[in-house]
């Protein structure tokens, strides 16, 4: 089932990382001579023009398609079953023209200090290499299935660190006779970590408790069974 605001949101978002395109045209214009703002603006074009196709055949397979440490797999035109690395809600095209956009804005970065100093045949050979190769295999690395995905150790700080996997949960504290004072002190020595910062606690009104078993609200809801029944 697909999310109507799920989709308008990925593709807003895909519609400003776009406008990124004419974002580094107009600077890059700005940084070269006059004589060569004609041709920084066509590598610009290039970079969509060639991007969206390339990354269409083969960048969105080698970067979502196949559980490869390395690589992912190749699917033309993307005809495979994506529904692992889809978005809640967000249908495959929506999503394929999110990724698309960012993988022309990545070859885009690089122009700007290529600016003045490469042929226009070279540029469109280095736009398609990587829309071909090097952003898919990097984003296979970190948000396909590749050798980054669910790692837990990593560094923050220049410090190692490993973070802790948690499935979703849901936790219920009703408290009547223990003193608030008592539980706030003991929840923030739980998640004081020491290391990366302090963990933080959302106190909520009384009046918008509510006990998930009975549906009890309120005061009622912090009441104990003995003293209802």
């Amino acid at each position: 089932m697909y999310s109507s605001v799920n989709t308008i949101w990925v593709l807003v978002g895909a519609a400003l990382v776009f406008f990124m395109q004419a974002g580094f045209a107009m600077c890059e214009a700005g940084f070269t001579r006059a004589k060569n703002t004609g041709n920084i603006l066509m590598k610009n074009l290039m970079d969509f023009c060639i991007g969206t196709p390339t990354f269409w055949i083969l960048g969105f397979g080698l970067m979502f398609g196949g559980a490869g440490a390395f690589i992912g797999g190749f699917d033309s035109f993307v005809l495979g079953d994506y529904a692992d690395v889809l978005p809640a809600g967000v249908p495959l095209f929506a999503f394929l023209i999110f990724q698309t956009v960012f993988c022309a804005t990545a070859a885009t970065i690089v122009s700007g200090s290529m600016a003045e100093r490469t042929k226009f045949i070279s540029y469109c050979v280095y736009s398609f290499c990587i829309s071909a190769f090097i952003y898919p295999v990097s984003g296979h690395w970190i948000w396909g299935c590749g050798e980054q995905r669910g790692k837990t150790e990593g560094y923050f700080r220049d410090a190692r660190v490993e973070a802790t996997m948690l499935p979703n949960m849901q936790v219920s504290i009703v408290v009547s006779k223990v003193p608030v004072s008592l539980v706030v002190n003991t929840a923030r020595k739980a998640l004081y970590t020491g290391n990366i910062g302090d963990g933080k606690i959302f106190i909520s009104n009384v009046e918008n408790v509510v006990k998930v078993r009975t549906g009890e609200q309120g005061y009622d809801a912090l009441q104990d069974e003995e003293q209802q029944d």
